[in-house]
Formats: structure tokens, C-alpha cells, sequence
């Protein structure tokens, strides 16, 4: 069996997000309001400029906020979210609808590139798929500051081994 040389190196962790349970909140107000409102209304567009403002104050803190959705629960930055908020267990149900788990905001996020995901996400979640799905939706519009990254949970036996990609495919 090939030895992993990787294997004791330490994943790199992504500081805690400050506020993250607003952050989440913030996020899933948007969406409430979208299928409440639609996206032309007002308030829809009051909650797009707030929950900005929450992200990018975040972001000034912390460089990137990694969005994911394990087993049902929202982590941010690799942390859970606590779900007591029924605006953040909208946002998972909102997010696993679309497989859209595994997105991340970068400092530098504009408004437009925000208000691209947002519009991304109004997409129903069959169709989003039937396009190339969020990845492929956020790389045809070309932001900068919002990246894509799909993780994937396996539990593993004693008898298995974990390999990269890049080790199995003979590039490392």
C-alpha cells in the first residue's frame, strides 16, 4: 500500500467568522423576501444591500466566509451555524435545492458581483443543474470574489486511504 506523505500535514483552517449567525440570517432574509416579495420589490432589495453590508464588515475581519451545508447543517468557515433562526434553516433548504453548498465570498466582493449570485440563486433548483449549476452559472458570469469549491463527507475504514487527486493522477 502507497504511503501517504501528506497524510500528517494539518489542513489549513479558515478563521471563524465574526458574527457568522448574522451572516447567515442576513443571507437568508434575502431569500424570504425573494419568494415572498419577488426580486423587484423594495424590501427584497433592502435585504440584498444589507446582508451585504453584513458580509463585507465580516469580510474585513476574516478575507473569506466558505459557505457549506453538512448533514443538513449550515457551516460557515467550517463552523456550524446554530439553526434556531428559521432564516437560517430557510437558507439551508434554500442552498440544498440548488446543491449550491460549497461557495465561498472573498474580501474584495463588489455589490454587482453579490447581486450576480443573488440572481443566480433565484433560479430554481432543476434548472440551475440543467445550466452547469451554480459553478458553472458564477464562472460564465466572471466574478472575482465569489469561488466554488464542492466538498464532499466520506466516512472511511481503517483499510482505506485517503489520496489527492493530483497524487492519483501521477501530477504531484
Amino acid at each position: 500500500m502507497p504511503e501517504n506523505k501528506d497524510a500528517d500535514k494539518e489542513i489549513p483552517q479558515l478563521p471563524e467568522v465574526p458574527d457568522a449567525e448574522n451572516v447567515a440570517r442576513a443571507l437568508g432574509l434575502i431569500f424570504s423576501n425573494l419568494s415572498l416579495y419577488g426580486p423587484a420589490h423594495g424590501v427584497t432589495k433592502q435585504s440584498i444591500k444589507n446582508a451585504y453590508a453584513v458580509i463585507t464588515n465580516a469580510l474585513e475581519k476574516c478575507n473569506e466566509i466558505y459557505f457549506s451545508i453538512v448533514e443538513d447543517r449550515l457551516m460557515l468557515n467550517g463552523r456550524e451555524v446554530e439553526q434556531k433562526n428559521p432564516l437560517v434553516k430557510g437558507l439551508v433548504t434554500y442552498l440544498s435545492e440548488r446543491d449550491a453548498s460549497g461557495f465561498s465570498f472573498v474580501k474584495g466582493l463588489s455589490e454587482n458581483e453579490f447581486e450576480e449570485i443573488i440572481k443566480i440563486m433565484t433560479i430554481p433548483g432543476e434548472q440551475l443543474k440543467e445550466v452547469g449549476g451554480l459553478a458553472g452559472k458564477l464562472r460564465e458570469s466572471g466574478v472575482q470574489h465569489i469561488g466554488v469549491k464542492q466538498v464532499v463527507y466520506k466516512a472511511i475504514t481503517e483499510d482505506e486511504v485517503v489520496v489527492s487527486k493530483k497524487a492519483l493522477m501521477g501530477t504531484e
